[in-house]
């Protein structure tokens, strides 16, 4: 009898710890979506290093005089109302599509290249398909022509 009432007043055995719940990559990584957007800038520097991006959608609108460097892979890309602006973009999965820009130039590889109303800009492209160029004035294409081997060219 000693031992069946000593088990009521024992003390619960504690019980296992639950199992983690597994962590996923992607729950790890929440991309805002203002990293991949640069806008109403004024004479800026900026630079997206290689992993910011990561084929994401990409937009750049309202800028003047700034100097934009992508060293990532990009998704879509929109280039909006931009005036003398410098633009690298590294290669692009999508399409790129550059509107409304005015004396700046850009260098970029991507699946497809559509400017609209565009003037006085110098494009270095490299396109798996042919451009195409609407209502745009006084536009300079050029081959791709980066050296992605040679730091010495970055």
């Amino acid at each position: 009898m000693g031992k069946s009432f000593s088990r009521l007043f024992r003390s619960p055995t504690p019980a296992a710890a639950a199992p983690a719940e597994p962590e996923f990559s992607w729950e790890k990584r929440r991309a805002n979506r203002e990293d991949f957007v640069v806008r109403n800038l004024e004479q800026k520097l900026v630079l997206r290093s290689p992993g910011s991006v990561a084929g994401n959608q990409f937009v750049i609108e309202d800028c003047k005089h700034c100097d934009v460097v992508v060293f990532d892979t990009c998704g879509p890309v929109t280039v909006d109302a931009c005036s003398h602006c410098n633009i690298f973009l590294g290669p692009c999965t999508g399409s790129v599509f550059l509107r409304e820009l005015v004396a700046c130039r850009v260098i970029l590889a991507c699946q497809q290249f559509r400017t609209r109303d565009c003037a006085d800009c110098d494009i270095s492209l490299y396109c798996a398909t042919q451009p195409i160029i609407e209502t745009s004035t006084d536009l300079r294409l050029t081959p791709f022509a980066v050296d992605v081997h040679n730091d010495a060219a970055l």
